[in-house]
């Protein structure tokens, strides 16, 4: 019969689980960085910072930021990893957003309008919602994109004014998207920026035919279409007029 032994003066610690074949150590808690500066629960973005937001359409709780954040377990002492949905940017900023902590993993960038607040209400169209784990902020200018002056439209090619792109401008008509320009952009527009002083009329058939819609700028800011199928029009623009909003919308 075996006995149990006990060794006197040897203490020995076991720290994690061996399983499998596997030794499993538990983790270590994430290292508190230095509470980043923010606005909670501010009405919006100056000019030079952005606002995000927990959930879509700019519900739920708030931070407000002009600084690079390098991990968003800490903001504040609040844990923010993985918990934006919506995001509102100063005109001036560029938020450089990022899948893991200290601006490692997949990227992608939201640009300011140079006009006003750009409002982009629900990150599930970017692929972004409640993925954003750092960010760095900087100028429009560092992260590029075309705006649109006041009297054009720019369409493009994928949501989120991605893919290919084509400037037009007031009293540009195009009455087959097939040759526009040697190009053929019939049923490929899936996103829109649409200047101040512009109203555009679209129909989804050659010669203005068809469902038609009209769409005017917003008085002081670039009016984003960020996703058409939104507008129940993605991928089915064929024809379009753009006239300025004081002549008013172009009729068939």
């Amino acid at each position: 019969m075996k006995k149990n032994v006990l060794i006197p003066g040897i203490m020995v610690m076991i720290v994690g689980l061996f399983v499998a074949g596997t030794f499993i150590v538990p983790a270590e808690n994430p290292v508190q960085k230095a509470p980043v500066p923010v606005t909670v629960a501010s009405p919006g973005p100056g000019d030079d910072e952005a606002t995000f937001y927990e959930n879509t359409n700019y519900g739920g709780t708030s931070f407000t930021v002009s600084a690079d954040v390098s991990d968003m377990r800490n903001i504040s002492g609040v844990n923010w990893n993985d918990k934006v949905s919506s995001i509102k940017l100063g005109k001036n900023v560029c938020v450089k957003a990022f899948q893991d902590i200290n601006y490692g993993g997949g990227a992608w960038w939201f640009t300011g309008n140079g006009l006003c607040v750009r409002n982009i209400p629900n990150l599930v169209d970017f692929g972004w919602n409640d993925k954003m784990s750092s960010f760095r902020i900087t100028t429009k200018e560092d992260c590029g994109g075309a705006e649109p002056g006041e009297n054009e439209v720019i369409f493009y090619e994928h949501k989120n004014f991605q893919g290919s792109s084509k400037i037009a401008s007031v009293d540009n008509d195009v009455p087959d998207m097939r040759y526009w320009d040697g190009a053929n952009w019939n049923d490929k527009v899936s996103s829109i920026k649409i200047g101040t002083n512009v109203c555009l009329t679209f129909w989804i058939d050659i010669n203005y035919k068809g469902g038609k819609t009209e769409i005017s700028g917003n008085q002081d800011c670039i009016n984003d279409l960020l996703n058409l199928v939104n507008n129940g029009v993605n991928d089915k623009i064929s024809s379009f007029k753009i006239r300025s909003k004081e002549i008013g919308c172009a009729k068939q």
